[in-house]
Order: structure tokens, then C-alpha cells, then sequence
């Protein structure tokens, strides 16, 4: 018994083309049995995928399959519950720094997935860094309506000390002079810290 077509019901947000180009397969196709364990995996990839795009109480029913016996093929049939998207609705409070107000402005709006509080923290932490604070950390909370299908997330930040470049000891140049290798790295003492 060998893979067989594959379809989808129940998909609204994404046509069947785009889900059948997420799916693992088994390759070559005609040459492999088909499992179980490459259905559940399908259906984990669909699952990914809806969560990716803020269809965070998407679900897939167990597969239909359907054994076509003359071409000993096996055909699937996946059941999508998708639900609604979930989106950013905000991130609070606001912060005084204007430059990372901006950072925060490009999450705002867009699909709220799984990974979005992660992807937050990080950009309001690679910000920081940039900007002169080493040891910066920052939290980020989901509040959810699950009703509007909205997500607020509560920013918690811990800027950390400042830093600035210290004395630069340079050593084991042998072939280039300090002076050199000072300026190429662009480091100025005094000058406020950059993770970069």
C-alpha cells in the first residue's frame, strides 16, 4: 500500500495547493509504503502552520483515509477546524524611548502566534544592547481575548546598567599595528556600549 492523493476540507485561509507544499512527504513517492506515522506528522505540520499565522485554536480531526484497492494506494483526507486569527492588539506600557516604540510598531497589528511574546522580548532586547545596555532583559506577558480574538501583551523591561567602551588593550599583533587595529574596530572609549 502506497502514498495517494491528499486533500483538504474545511480550509478557508489557505488553498490546498499551499498546505499540500507544507506537508512532508515521502520520497521517491511511489516507491515508499504509506505509514501512520508520516499521516500524524502531515497533520503536526498543518497544525505548525495555521499557529504561524495566528490560527492559534486551529485543529485537525483525525485523517479520513480511504484505500483504493485496484491501485493498492492509500488517500487522505485532512478535516481543518480553523477558527479565527489571532492579532496583536497592543504592547503596554508604552515606552519612552522612541526608537524602541518603533521596534514594538512593527508586532502591532499582525497575526499574535505562539512564538510572538519570545519575538518581542528579543527585538526590545537586541534594541537595548545596540543602544548602550549589555544586560538588558525584558518579559513579555499575553493577555488574550479570546473572544475579540485579540492579544495584549504586558512589556516588563530591565534596561540594566549603561555601559560604555572601556580602555582598549589590544595584543597578539604581530603582523598589524595597534593603531590599526584600533581603527578597524571602530571602538571609541567613552563611547556608550553596542552588542555589534
Amino acid at each position: 500500500m502506497y502514498p495517494g492523493r491528499i486533500r483538504f476540507e474545511g480550509n478557508r485561509a489557505f488553498d490546498g495547493r499551499e498546505l499540500a507544499e507544507i506537508l512532508p512527504t515521502q520520497q521517491p513517492r511511489r516507491s515508499r509504503p504509506f505509514t501512520h506515522r508520516l499521516c500524524a506528522a502531515q497533520a503536526e505540520a498543518l497544525l505548525a502552520h495555521y499557529e504561524g499565522r495566528g490560527y492559534v485554536d486551529a485543529a485537525v480531526d483525525p485523517p479520513v483515509l480511504d484505500y483504493e484497492e485496484k491501485a493498492g494506494r492509500m488517500h487522505v483526507t485532512f478535516r481543518i477546524r480553523e477558527g479565527e486569527p489571532y492579532v496583536l492588539a497592543g504592547i503596554g506600557p508604552p515606552p519612552e524611548d522612541p526608537g524602541l516604540a518603533a521596534v514594538l510598531a512593527r508586532f502591532v497589528g499582525r497575526p499574535c502566534t505562539p512564538d510572538t511574546p519570545a519575538a518581542v522580548e528579543a527585538a526590545v532586547i537586541d534594541h537595548l544592547r545596540e543602544h548602550g545596555r549589555p544586560l538588558a532583559s525584558a518579559r513579555a506577558v499575553p493577555q488574550t481575548d479570546r473572544e475579540g480574538r485579540r492579544v495584549t501583551l504586558a512589556l516588563e523591561v530591565d534596561p540594566g546598567p549603561a555601559a560604555e567602551v572601556g580602555d582598549l588593550r589590544i595584543s597578539g599583533d604581530r603582523r598589524a599595528r595597534a593603531g590599526f587595529v584600533r581603527g578597524r574596530a571602530g571602538l571609541v572609549p567613552g563611547a556608550p556600549f553596542r552588542a555589534s
